[in-house]
């Protein structure tokens, strides 16, 4: 019994190296097939919005405050206003409302749509760990990007496989950063924008 419960749990693990090992070839070959076709995506005109500047700053969300955790809020409020003209103010205080921050400061996922749906009015969707970047621009719609714990807004990618990116904890320019260099990928968008796919 129980070696069977160890084989069991040895079958699990490779399963689960197997999955993280194809979804790292299908981001490698998408950023591949890119660079061969030699195409970028022009930029998505999404606006900036810095967690280090006032009024954004001081805002709490948990337990703490904007301007030291608050990347993936602004990064959020970024898309908000993108997607629906939203106002970050707005959204901030319907994050505090819908305790869509853990007193860490790390963000709770459900919180956080119900929060964006009371802020925007539309119901939004979360995709996570999405393979390829250039799918989701080339319909309008920007890509969260992950390096280091720190979240960006990708808002188009150049032919030579970087993306473009808009940081909440950087001025309001564009900064880019080879595409292979995120860990993790996410879109947050309105429901009726992902019916077109």
């Amino acid at each position: 019994m129980l070696n069977q419960l160890k084989r069991l749990r040895d079958l699990h693990g490779r399963a689960r190296t197997m999955r993280h090992y194809k979804s790292v070839v299908v981001a490698v070959l998408s950023f591949l097939l890119g660079v061969l076709a030699g195409c970028g995506v022009s930029d998505l005109d999404v606006p900036h919005y810095s967690q280090l500047e006032p009024p954004y700053a001081a805002v709490k969300l948990g337990g703490r405050v904007v301007s030291d955790v608050g990347c993936m809020a602004m990064c959020l409020a970024m898309l908000a206003d993108y997607h629906a003209d939203t106002n970050p103010m707005k959204l901030l205080a319907a994050f505090q409302a819908r305790a869509a921050f853990a007193p860490s400061g790390d963000l709770l996922w459900g919180n956080a749509l119900r929060a964006l749906r009371m802020a925007t009015g539309r119901t939004w969707e979360h995709k996570n760990r999405v393979q390829s970047v250039r799918y989701y621009l080339n319909r309008g719609i920007p890509v969260l990007a992950r390096k280091k714990g720190h979240w960006r807004v990708i808002v188009g990618t150049t032919a030579s496989g970087l993306s473009r990116c808009l940081d909440p904890a950087e001025g309001p320019g564009l900064i880019e950063i080879p595409t292979l260099d995120f860990d993790r990928f996410d879109v947050w968008v309105p429901a009726e924008k992902l019916g077109r796919e």
